[in-house]
């Protein structure tokens, strides 16, 4: 009767805006295999001030580009790119729910791509953020 068994893990696009010279504020473990995970979180920092991030959430994507199998420095050169706005897909692991007995619904979610025109693009964004 554990709340992990069927609370699956969900993928959540989070952006998040910094000026920029500012750190994002996100400290990432990567292992060998070019998993990254966020390890913490520095307060105030552009990725604090969202709330959406959260320890031991992992990276799959940096505005839409799939960083899953990549090595740390490629993927902050990556994030470099980006001085101003930064849309990171997050895998969002499961949480033991506080309530006995509560469950949460999560709707589904695909992998967001590029392949959509902007206009529908723009619209997901928005959906995503909501």
């Amino acid at each position: 009767m554990t709340s992990l068994a069927i609370q699956p893990a969900s993928l959540e696009v989070v952006a998040v805006k910094k000026k920029p010279n500012d750190d994002l504020g996100l400290h990432i473990f990567s292992s060998y295999s070019g998993v990254h995970i966020v390890g913490g979180i520095k307060i105030p920092s552009p990725a604090h001030k969202v709330g959406r991030i959260e320890e031991g959430d992992e990276i799959v994507q940096i505005n839409y580009q799939t960083v899953v199998g990549w090595g740390l420095k490629k993927l902050v050169n990556l994030m470099k790119e980006h001085p101003t706005e930064i849309l990171l897909t997050c895998k969002k692991r499961p949480h033991h729910s506080p309530l006995v007995g509560s469950i949460t619904v999560l709707k589904p979610y695909k992998i967001p791509s590029r392949k959509y025109n902007s206009r529908s693009q723009a619209q997901r964004i928005r959906n995503a953020l909501q």
